[in-house]
């Protein structure tokens, strides 16, 4: 196996303690109510964000094919800008056109990936998720289910562009990715030559490769261990360093001298990649080092866009 999937390998032990959901805000509806989306009747759930990110994903919860299973045109989900009073503008950031074939009967999530739009966010911004649709409101329609009266208090619900709100919430869910960053903490601990190094470069996108880059400032070869956990700690140890990872994983490595080992990593283009957040910690065998050990500071990684 290559270092590289060795790497990828650790990343993935990692993700499954440390993973959070990206969910940004959302309104888990009972379904006990909702709204036809027709010709006559455009919807639009407004919404306020809560963190820092790049819009990433808008889930359309409970929706469905209304009164039949044929005869529906296709249906548009657009990303609006909100006023400061929380009435939707009709400023359309993204767009997205798709046919009743993507939708049953059933109600159920439509997910729909606004990356494109390259909307970055920060807590506090207003935004609305609108559904239109050319389908006449004499036949087959489509359904976006919700609540009445709702409880969603950073948002609410229009029709016809600017009729609410009303007493309604719909069912959505909005995704949002962190920033990618690298962040060294805590202190090193090495020898007459210094202390191991470790960094990443370039921060952590999802999807994209990234190196994480394991130094060794001695004179010769130096047999290392590469440390992975999912929370920092801060742990004095009878060598001298101070352990600041509480590890779940390890790599075992030789580094170069006086030179550094690139681990070539990926992380998955998906939801599950979401909110992960990775420490790391390279010890090394340093015969100059006080107790033949040298430590590195920590690293956290966070994966985001």
């Amino acid at each position: 196996m290559t270092i590289a999937r060795v790497a990828a390998l650790a990343l993935c032990c990692a993700h499954a303690a440390a993973q959070s959901p990206c969910i940004d805000t959302s309104y888990d509806s009972g379904n006990t109510n909702g709204l036809e989306v027709t010709a006559n009747q455009n919807v639009t759930q407004t919404f306020t964000i809560n963190g820092t990110g790049l819009m990433r994903q808008i889930d359309i919860d409970d929706f469905r094919l209304h009164g039949g299973s044929s005869g529906q045109l296709p249906f548009d989900v657009s990303i609006v800008d909100v006023d400061a009073a929380g009435v939707p503008l009709p400023t359309v950031l993204f767009t997205q056109t798709f046919a009743p074939t993507t939708v049953t009967t059933t109600p159920s999530t439509h997910s729909v990936d606004v990356t494109s739009a390259g909307i970055v966010v920060q807590p506090g911004d207003r935004f609305g998720i609108k559904l239109t649709t050319a389908t006449p409101s004499s036949g087959p329609t489509y359904a976006w289910g919700g609540d009445a009266p709702g409880t969603y208090a950073a948002g609410a619900i229009f029709i016809h562009d600017n009729v609410g709100p009303l007493v309604f919430d719909l069912g959505f869910k909005v995704w949002v990715d962190p920033g990618a960053s690298v962040t060294s903490y805590g202190t090193d601990f090495g020898g007459t030559n210094g202390a191991p190094t470790l960094d990443a470069s370039p921060p952590p996108v999802r999807g994209q490769p990234f190196d994480i880059l394991c130094g060794n400032p001695q004179p010769n070869t130096a047999v290392a261990s590469l440390l992975i956990g999912a929370q920092p700690v801060s742990i004095p140890t009878p060598f001298g360093g101070t352990l600041l990872v509480q590890p779940i994983g390890s790599i075992g490595l030789q580094l170069p001298a006086n030179g550094v080992l690139p681990l070539t990593s990926i992380v998955a283009d998906d939801a599950t990649s979401c909110g992960l957040v990775v420490q790391m910690q390279l010890l090394t065998l340093d015969p100059s080092a006080a107790f033949g050990i040298g430590f590195s500071a920590g690293m956290e990684l966070t994966v985001g866009y």
